[in-house]
């Protein structure tokens, strides 16, 4: 196994909807506001953002009692597994300094950094008919109990994976002080299988599919999934209002909300105004990448943030 530096907390195969030429991505960076391209390996990441934390074992105690307190009985059996794959580095590491094994550096590394990345790899596979969708009948694997379970859950652990979820929970949540800080993390992971089981099996869901035939692409960024029911200042604000807006495409995207039966809805926009208007509903959750299929998408954006200062 190889240590990976360069942890995605935005899908790879996701972003690469957006590409062109030799996986290049056109984009525009909050600090610096110029419209660049470079490869997706650059982009959306950090060096070793999943990787994980030595815990006492009271924290280890105190963290799976907190998680088995938050799950429900749809959660709880994966969360706790989720939970042990989580605590193996701290594990190990505690036994190996008791017993001073030699050359146990290098593969405790991998297990340090490659952990919750490998995790992540896991759930962005769930993800792989949503990122490929073209038409209505293609999301018809919402309405099989298996496949949509799978699907929410990978639309809640998107929702909750980026760095800016992670900045404001680690601002925002003096809980968690108590905790090294790469258990936000976890919390993040176990939250969303939570919330993507209650989706999947308890609620009624309308899936709008949105096909974009205007002159305007669907922009994506990276917090790429939003709920738009939220409180853009206060991502973390508690709300049992929920509507997930997901650009998949730059003809394609979909709302999931709440509804009194299930259903698979088709919306065809032709207006460049109204896909304006749902780029403005990512933009205002100020991220730090924006990315779009044409540079010339990410000019007129710039223009228009430019004349409404």
């Amino acid at each position: 196994m190889i240590l990976k530096k360069k942890q995605h907390y935005v899908w790879r195969q996701y972003l690469r909807n957006w590409s062109f030429v030799d996986d290049r991505i056109f984009f525009i960076y909050k600090s610096s506001g110029e419209v660049k391209a470079t490869n997706l390996d650059r982009v959306a990441q950090k060096r070793f953002f999943y990787e994980v934390d030595s815990f006492t074992e009271e924290q280890e105690s105190v963290l799976t009692k907190l998680i088995e307190q938050w799950s429900n009985d749809l959660s709880k059996e994966t969360n706790l597994r989720l939970v042990n794959i989580f605590l193996t580095y701290s594990k190990v590491k505690r036994v190996s300094d008791i017993l001073r094994i030699a050359g146990k550096g290098t593969r405790l590394d991998i297990v340090k950094k490659n952990t919750l990345e490998d995790l992540h790899a896991v759930f962005e596979k769930f993800g792989d008919k949503l990122i490929s969708i073209n038409v209505l009948s293609d999301i018809s694997f919402f309405l099989e109990p298996a496949e949509r379970l799978k699907a929410l859950i990978y639309i809640c652990v998107q929702y909750t994976r980026t760095n800016q979820m992670h900045s404001k929970a680690v601002n925002g949540l003096s809980l968690f002080e108590y905790f090294p800080e790469s258990a936000l993390k976890l919390i993040a992971i176990t939250f969303s299988v939570t919330l993507g089981s209650n989706l999947a099996l308890l609620h009624k869901l309308r899936i709008t599919y949105i096909k974009n035939i205007s002159n305007t692409d669907f922009i994506t960024t990276d917090q790429p999934i939003i709920n738009t029911k939220t409180n853009f200042n206060e991502l973390l604000e508690t709300t049992e209002l929920l509507e997930f807006y997901y650009p998949v495409k730059p003809n394609i995207a979909i709302l999931i909300s709440t509804s009194n039966a299930d259903e698979l809805v088709e919306l065809e926009i032709s207006l460049d105004s109204e896909i304006n208007s749902y780029n403005s509903l990512l933009i205002k959750a100020n991220p730090d990448f924006i990315f779009a299929r044409k540079k010339e998408t990410l000019f007129e954006l710039k223009n228009n943030f430019s004349s409404k200062q």
